[in-house]
């Protein structure tokens, strides 16, 4: 993510502010089952909410890939910042993973909402897709 957007009254200046953000809702549901998050920005890069995803695997992505984009439709989202947890302490994505990610960014695309990152959680680390240059 290139530009800074902000959270309600808390700054996300940095990418890394993002991760600790999602680590910390990751904690609270628990690292040991997979879980999805979705974060929505205006696009001035700005929060404009966000929302826990049921379901286990990038199956289960690609299942609430329309929940996901109708709230961001809904929120009037011009940005969107996907996260996952891999229990398993791998912190790269699956082919699995990049596959899931590149069908989501095609079809946000076509609803003009820029799929801008997504994140890898694991209990020591996050991977970013985008800077891993996979998105």
């Amino acid at each position: 993510m290139n530009a800074p957007f902000q959270a309600q009254a808390r700054s996300f200046a940095r990418e890394s502010t993002v991760a600790r953000y999602l680590c910390d809702l990751f904690r609270d549901h628990g690292l040991g089952r997979e879980h999805f998050y979705a974060i929505f920005l205006d696009g001035e890069r700005r929060y404009l909410g966000d929302r826990f995803v049921r379901g286990e695997g990038v199956a289960a992505l690609q299942l609430r890939a329309r929940e996901i984009l109708a709230q961001g439709l809904l929120l009037e989202a011009r940005g969107l910042i996907i996260a996952h947890n891999h229990p398993s302490g791998i912190c790269r994505p699956s082919h699995e993973d990049l596959r899931a990610t590149k069908k989501l960014s095609e079809i946000a695309c076509a609803l003009d909402i820029e799929l801008m990152d997504h994140l890898i959680i694991t209990r020591d680390c996050v991977y970013s897709i985008r800077a891993g240059g996979e998105l």
